[in-house]
């Protein structure tokens, strides 16, 4: 049934029109499914997390390449759909939950593999919430807007390159797999999407420093992007100007770069400088 209907006409039989108040869009081109499956690239018995599985055309595929598929849906019309075609025939858990506010941790025997169309409204805060929950998975395989993507793989210099960049970089490993077109949906998107694989690291890239810290310095350091680093790091940890001066200088970093030039070991030698700093004074 699924395979044999196209999402549009699966939306007219069973009453589900997309919802644009939470950014529904479903695949619809079976030679970009086909693509996704192939860089997925599930094995038999792989325990998989899917969120957002819409009408099920990509879990079909997954569940018939072998994969013990949980499958997380918001929508509760759609989750009534993949129980009824898909739960029973092949065995495929399907859970109603935002998975914004899911505890992954409560899932059966981790690890998993995510794989996942991300929503274009809250793409960001999804993704870093994934990446948080600890050992959960070995890979998320997500796709995103592709605007999302060049940020994510943008290098330190370049216009994309910012917070969430130096964010993900911390916990994985970004790789592309896959563009998207936005023909491939339906309904079509105004944006075209890429598909990435992230694996979360089993060690920082950089050590001595704590990671919520040196997330709140990044922050700091973007606070306005048209700033220099030194204008926005005024006040940091109520140092006197000439101390923040000599903080960025054992950093070796120049007082009027900006944000965007810096690496993540370049924030990590500036937190370590900064707290010798705030230590002394």
């Amino acid at each position: 049934m699924l395979d044999s209907l196209s999402p549009q006409e699966l939306c007219r039989r069973y009453g589900l029109a997309p919802r644009k108040g939470i950014g529904q869009c479903f695949l619809a081109d079976p030679a970009i499914v086909e693509q996704l499956l192939d860089r997925v690239a599930v094995r038999e018995g792989d325990r998989v997390v899917e969120v957002g599985p819409g009408l099920g055309v990509l879990t079909l595929g997954l569940a018939r390449a072998g994969a013990t598929l949980t499958a997380i849906e918001i929508d509760p019309r759609l989750c009534a759909f993949l129980r009824t075609h898909l739960s029973a025939s092949l065995g495929v858990t399907v859970v109603e939950a935002d998975a914004l506010r899911f505890d992954f941790a409560t899932l059966p025997a981790p690890p998993y593999r995510l794989v996942a169309n991300l929503p274009y409204h809250i793409t960001s805060p999804l993704l870093l919430y994934l990446l948080a929950q600890g050992g959960c998975f070995t890979d998320l395989t997500v796709m995103v807007q592709k605007e999302v993507a060049e940020r994510l793989l943008a290098a330190p210099g370049e216009s994309d390159f910012g917070r969430l960049t130096l964010r993900v970089a911390f916990d994985a490993e970004i790789e592309p797999l896959l563009a998207v077109p936005a023909a491939a949906f339906y309904p079509v998107p105004k944006v075209d999407s890429q598909v990435i694989r992230l694996r979360p690291r089993p060690h920082p890239p950089v050590t001595g420093v704590d990671r919520a810290a040196l997330f709140r310095l990044i922050d700091t350091g973007y606070r306005s992007r048209r700033k220099t680093l030194a204008n926005n790091l005024k006040g940091y940890g109520d140092l006197a100007p000439a101390r923040l001066r000599a903080a960025l200088t054992a950093a070796d970093l120049d007082p009027a770069t900006r944000a965007e030039r810096l690496a993540l070991t370049d924030w990590a030698r500036l937190l370590v400088a900064l707290a010798r700093e705030c230590a002394a004074a």
